[in-house]
């Protein structure tokens, strides 16, 4: 039996990535720079260009809806939404990344506790 080992780069030196017994092959790219905030109201969150990594969600009631705009006041078009017509927790990874150009505005967070964003620069 003949075992390949995988080496990915993390910014600084080669690393071997990890495997599970099913044989998915799992690693996690070096980001030095995610901001992580709590919001429990709707705003800006950054102005310029920004990914978001991941969003964690923790909804107060069933039927939650989330709307992000690409913008800094919430005056465009809703660029990513999110509807449950359950009350459960969630967390959300982004690959690839969610891209914001102009900024990143929490336009709508109905039924919602909190949620928590996980974003870089682009």
């Amino acid at each position: 039996m003949s075992v390949a080992l995988l080496y990915v780069w993390d910014g600084s030196k080669w690393v071997r990535a990890k495997a599970i017994s099913k044989g998915h092959l799992y690693f996690t790219e070096g980001h030095r720079d995610i901001t992580q905030l709590r919001k429990t109201t709707t705003g800006l969150i950054a102005t310029g260009h920004y990914h978001i990594q991941w969003l964690t969600l923790n909804p107060s009631a069933a039927n939650n809806l989330i709307e992000f705009t690409d913008d800094e006041d919430g005056s465009t078009a809703v660029v990513w939404d999110f509807f449950r017509a359950a009350r459960e927790a969630q967390h959300i990874n982004f690959r690839p990344t969610f891209h914001f150009d102009t900024g990143i505005y929490l336009k709508t967070l109905d039924n919602y506790t909190s949620i928590i964003i996980g974003y870089e620069p682009g």
